[in-house]
């Protein structure tokens, strides 16, 4: 019975082509211009998302708050605090999280200051490459590994709600990988 089924899926694809094999990564044959299947816009919505949440999260380690003081309608100062981005003010991690890191015997100051150097430039180098389609494949890796590395520094500090939120992030990663082959508009296809 389930063989059957089979059958019939492959029967309808071929017969939406008037007998024609649907060609790779599409619902419809080649002679046909038509919407990209399901699994390619599934692959394109993971590129995005993950694309973005690593651009902006770069971009987040960049941000600076000012407080400047103003004057309001009665003549009062008050303090108010604005958020900006400044290159100088890059923290790849937050000065609390470096200070519980550099306790932990496991982790190499040198390794913990370089991380926390680059973390910034290296999210949005990943996520501009991902939304880019330049060998997404490597992209999508290198979040992989870069996930799995904070998930470490996030296992040491028993930071359980942060270890899961990464968590859900390798898998996006895997499901994005495993949909690879259905990748669209893309430069350096096999990277």
């Amino acid at each position: 019975m389930e063989h059957s089924t089979v059958t019939e899926t492959k029967n309808e694809s071929a017969s939406c082509c008037g007998g024609e094999k649907p060609a790779e990564g599409s619902c419809c044959c080649a002679k046909k211009c038509c919407f990209p299947c399901e699994l390619t816009l599934a692959f394109w919505v993971l590129r995005l998302w993950l694309g973005i949440r690593a651009v902006v999260t770069g971009l987040e380690k960049f941000a600076v708050k000012r407080t400047v003081e103003v004057e309001d309608e009665f003549g009062v100062f008050i303090e108010q605090s604005t958020k900006g981005y400044d290159i100088s003010g890059h923290h790849g991690l937050p000065p609390p999280l470096v200070k519980g890191l550099s306790d932990q015997p496991l982790l190499p100051n040198f390794g913990l200051t370089i991380f926390d150097a680059t973390l910034g430039y290296v999210l949005i180098a990943l996520g501009v490459t991902l939304l880019l389609g330049i060998g997404t494949r490597i992209s999508l890796f290198l979040q992989g590994v870069l996930y799995s590395m904070l998930t470490v520094g996030l296992i040491m500090l028993n930071q359980d709600a942060g270890i899961a939120w990464l968590g859900v992030h390798i898998i996006l990663v895997v499901a994005a990988l495993c949909l690879a082959k259905h990748n669209k508009l893309t430069v350096l296809k096999n990277y």
